[in-house]
């Protein structure tokens, strides 16, 4: 595989495509609830640790919760690791850039799901949470849930957005895509082979018609030497004759 010869496009598109797939991998560390209280005692639950179908903040009455969000979390892993490689193998084999788009529709889905389960979470904990280790509330003490799921679609968003800046305003700016630069080759070809046949037309006119006047002198001179010839070799012209006539007509014809 030569890498020189893998447009500037190409790249581009390989470097989002990997790195907004990284991104959805990286996603389920983000934190899907974060509970402080007393603004001291902080406790996090991203989407790893629910991968048991076990959360640490729900009652065993709400086990089913935790298993749906396991789930979510078991797939969003599979399917982005899946993403990563075939975005390398999308390079490697210079498939077409639906490819790409593809792969990152599939990321900006996964992470608004995430997005969408850190506030969900944070919902069901208000009405089905409990605290860890015997840990209450003490009265005085504030309890904040907060989550960080949003950060991993802010961040693809952000991505995507460069990369149509980059692709747009630098990539292609001031470049010819591809279809247009078959075009013109072909275009150019074809001027060259017009312009070619011209030529060759012309040529092959000038040869005619120097075929046309070229033998035709040279039949002259040749006929009129031999009449000539046959005229000194009859004894008619001496030789002084014939050098004289012979010497006219050639610097008459040069």
């Amino acid at each position: 595989m030569n890498l020189k010869s893998i447009p500037l496009k190409k790249w581009l598109e390989f470097a989002f495509t990997f790195v907004i797939g990284l991104l959805t991998l990286l996603a389920l560390c983000f934190p899907l609830q974060q509970v402080t209280i007393g603004g001291l005692l902080t406790f996090q639950e991203n989407a790893f640790d629910m991968f048991d179908f076990n959360s640490i903040f729900m009652r065993e009455d709400f086990e089913w919760g935790s298993t749906v969000l396991g789930v979510i979390g078991i797939v969003q892993l599979v399917v982005s690791i899946i993403l990563i490689i075939v975005s390398i193998l999308n390079f490697i084999n210079k498939r077409d850039s639906l490819v790409s788009k593809v792969i990152i529709g599939i990321c900006i889905f996964f992470c608004l799901v995430y997005l969408i389960e850190g506030p969900v979470f944070n919902a069901l904990y208000n009405k089905y949470g409990t605290y860890i280790d015997g840990y209450g509330v003490i009265s005085g003490e504030v309890v904040s849930v907060t989550t960080l799921s949003y950060i991993p679609f802010i961040l693809v968003v952000i991505f995507l957005v460069a990369y149509l800046c980059i692709d747009k305003y630098v990539v292609s700016g001031g470049a010819v895509s591809e279809n247009d630069s078959i075009k013109i080759t072909k275009k150019q070809d074809l001027n060259a082979d017009t312009i070619s046949n011209q030529n060759n037309g012309k040529i092959d006119k000038n040869d005619e018609e120097g075929k046309e006047i070229i033998p035709n002198e040279d039949n002259d001179i040749i006929s009129q030497l031999k009449t000539y010839k046959e005229l000194l070799d009859s004894g008619i012209l001496t030789q002084e004759e014939f050098d004289k006539l012979k010497k006219e007509i050639l610097e008459n014809n040069r």
